[in-house]
């Protein structure tokens, strides 16, 4: 969603068949107005052992650390990366509100607590005037 973009990292990309993509670049955490794109990465990655080349031409961010971003920005300027668009439900369980509701999706979607979750979730929510 366009609010929650500057979470995450956004890539610049060219749809090249339906739901694939080659990344040009990867801006991260940008600003709404800023973002290449609506496209997010999330955390999941088939890599080449090639990265391990970009890797190593990565220098240190302030804390020390080497960000795999980086990598991944330099794989792109080699045009060595790709993207799938990810069909389904996602959640951010690093968002607390978006954590609690996969629990409670996932608990909807089993026929053993579903029931029982929808009787106790209308006894917390009052009910609405």
């Amino acid at each position: 969603p366009r609010d929650k973009v500057s979470k995450y990292g956004i890539i610049d990309a060219e749809e090249f068949a339906p739901g694939l993509y080659r990344i040009r670049g990867v801006k991260e955490k940008p600003s709404i107005e800023s973002a290449p794109s609506r496209l997010a990465l999330v955390g999941r990655y088939v890599l080449t052992p090639e990265v391990f080349d970009h890797l190593e031409g990565v220098k240190p961010d302030g804390t020390g650390e080497i960000q795999l971003t980086d990598a991944l920005q330099s794989m792109a300027r080699d045009n060595r990366l790709l993207a799938v668009k990810l069909r389904g439900q996602r959640f951010d369980v690093g968002d607390w509100v978006d954590y609690l509701t996969a629990n409670i999706y996932f608990a909807l979607q089993d026929e053993d607590l579903r029931y029982d979750l929808i009787a106790r979730l209308r006894e917390l929510i009052p009910p609405s005037r």
